[in-house]
């Protein structure tokens, strides 16, 4: 029954595909990074369930899950599938799925109405564990309670109107009425509920337990060094006493702050939508606080290019958030060289210290739009702050900074100009393979030096020249292959108000909601040809770029209420699995 799930062939990309699907992540997510992470993602809508099914609920539960209309569901897989795979579009089933876990569910229920699961979490001491409770929307011949437990094998069956509930708990007893957590529940081809605060009450213990013990072996694995046994010297390289002090500042800080999360999922016409919803204890460490102005940064958006194939807007508080998890920033200033020679570690590490500490230029309302195209690299940064000059003055001399350390990696300085009646300053960033893989021997001691050449060649052509210049409140970067003259058309829109939101940013902040405080909307058609074109401009052996094609269009959102966070995005599935399929199709050919 499984192996008619497995994904299809188009979504194992090639070899040769992995890396561009890599870099076109790595390149998203970094990206978002910087302009900052949450819109109270709208959700509006309420799921209409009903009575007769939420009273048939244990009186108490920790975990639901509502499958709306498995009908539906299904439908918007077959749709997805017959687009992309039209020999598996008949095998992907959540009702068959279902019938895994309840046999004979097929002949019992009316797929059109909602399925319901609730779990009742138990204390870790008790042997009972986790129960669980399925309430089924019933055919009219099927609401006899023996026959039921006979087709199904569950032993406690309760029939209520329509529906029936069929429980792992031999003692279970209905609810009688509709349980807290199924209260106002947003709208969603599947929707889950966690009760995380309970949840945690029961299980914190046992992880801080679990996070001592490992800690203690951890430290005897240290201890032992040469001598340690397999267990020890797994331990003491993935477990060092830093990513424990992480782990446990990061369990401990959601143990603290978590206390319910909500995740829809729709499927409908290709595209899939999910949302996440973390509610967070007053005054914890997740709880975000106020934050910048999210209205003045979709404004910003209005002076940016027209068209481009990623396009974020950012507006909170990231200075905050770094400072509360200082385990957290010490992890990763580790992370980052401890690949690199002793000699150039230390350096390099006082240096990322100094960038971290930009983060409270990066909290302030912020966009950023990029391309790739033919003839390279565009992208325009706004960010918005009282003290433009000196904000630019200080990333700058935090930047350049890096080619003080003899790390192979310079921000060189190429001059300045008078553009549009400002002064701007322009740089690139300058390479020194050589010197680039004696810094990196650990990491790089397999890498051909011409590899390293090819890389400097292909980022050379992703990033130009930039030029950066303040007006008025805003400080503004801007690396285009036609040059200065791009910088004189953004000043030029600055100057006037000209321009106006793009269409596609204020669909997406609809979307997105009210609470909205970062925003990304793109085309990952535009972005993987994008990458396809620099790759195969190096000379390298890339696969076909793909003709023009209809847009992979995808949102991502994060919101922050009173607390709360809010996550939400959407992709077109069925364009995405296509665009993947056609460049395996054209790579096969071109073998």
């Amino acid at each position: 029954m499984h192996d008619q799930f497995d994904p299809p062939r188009l979504l194992r990309p090639s070899q040769r595909l992995r890396p561009l699907l890599l870099i076109l992540v790595l390149f998203v997510v970094s990206v978002s990074a910087l302009a900052g992470p949450p819109p109270a993602v709208a959700q509006d809508r309420i799921l209409n369930l009903p009575r007769e099914a939420l009273t048939l609920l244990p009186g108490s539960c920790e975990v639901i899950l509502v499958i709306g209309d498995p009908e539906q569901l299904d439908a918007g897989l077959h749709d997805l599938y017959r687009r992309v795979d039209s020999a598996a579009a008949d095998t992907v089933s959540f009702l068959a799925m279902l019938d895994d876990f309840i046999p004979n569910v097929a002949a019992i229920i009316d797929p059109s109405r909602p399925v319901i699961v609730a779990w009742q979490v138990l204390s870790p001491l008790e042997s009972a564990g986790i129960q669980r409770t399925v309430v089924l929307p019933l055919r009219k011949e099927m609401r006899d309670e023996v026959a039921l437990s006979v087709l199904t094998g569950v032993p406690r069956v309760e029939v209520s109107g329509g529906y029936a509930a069929l429980a792992t708990d031999p003692d279970y007893q209905p609810g009688g009425r509709p349980p807290d957590l199924a209260g106002g529940l947003p709208a969603g081809d599947l929707v889950m509920r966690a009760d995380l605060e309970t949840i945690v009450t029961l299980y914190r213990p046992l992880v801080e337990m679990g996070l001592m013990v490992l800690a203690q072996q951890q430290q005897a694995a240290a201890a032992a060094d040469s001598t340690a046994t397999a267990t020890e010297a797994y331990l003491l390289e993935t477990l060092d006493s830093q990513t424990m002090a992480t782990l446990t500042e990061i369990a401990g800080g959601f143990m603290d702050s978590a206390r319910r999360l909500t995740v829809t999922a729709e499927l409908a016409d290709g595209q899939l939508e999910l949302r996440k919803t973390l509610t967070i204890v007053p005054g914890s460490v997740l709880d975000p606080g106020p934050q910048p102005s999210f209205a003045e940064a979709i404004a910003l958006t209005k002076y940016l290019p027209d068209d481009s194939a990623y396009l974020s807007v950012s507006a909170i508080d990231l200075a905050t958030q770094l400072a509360r998890f200082p385990a957290l920033a010490e992890f990763l200033l580790q992370a980052a060289t401890t690949e690199m020679s002793a000699e150039f570690a230390d350096p390099y590490r006082a240096w990322l210290e100094q960038i971290l500490t930009t983060a409270q230029y990066w909290s302030q309302p912020t966009v950023q739009t990029t391309d790739i195209t033919d003839a390279g690299f565009r992208y325009v940064v706004l960010l918005q702050d009282d003290d433009a000059s000196a904000t630019l003055d200080r990333l700058i001399s935090s930047y350049t900074a890096l080619g003080t350390l003899d790390l192979g990696m310079t921000l060189e300085a190429v001059g300045t100009r008078e553009i549009a009646g400002h002064t701007a300053s322009g740089y690139r960033m300058a390479f020194d393979p050589a010197i680039l893989a004696a810094a990196t021997a650990d990491t790089l001691a397999a890498v051909e030096y011409e590899d390293l050449l090819d890389l400097q060649a292909m980022f050379g052509l992703v990033v130009p020249v930039f030029w950066v210049t303040t007006t008025g409140d805003l400080v503004i970067a801007c690396g285009d292959p036609r040059g200065e003259s791009a910088l004189a058309e953004l000043l030029q829109k600055v100057q006037t108000e000209g321009g106006r939101v793009p269409a596609a940013v204020s669909a997406a902040h609809t979307w997105s909601g009210e609470r909205t405080q970062y925003l990304v909307v793109g085309d990952l058609r535009r972005m993987m040809t994008g990458l396809l074109t620099i790759w195969t401009a190096t000379g390298e052996d890339a696969p076909p770029v793909p003709p023009a094609g209809d847009p992979i269009d995808i949102r991502l959102a994060v919101g922050v209420g009173e607390h709360r966070l809010e996550v939400a995005a959407q992709v077109d599935l069925a364009e995405l699995f296509g665009f993947i399929a056609l460049l395996e199709e054209m790579e096969t050919r071109d073998e």
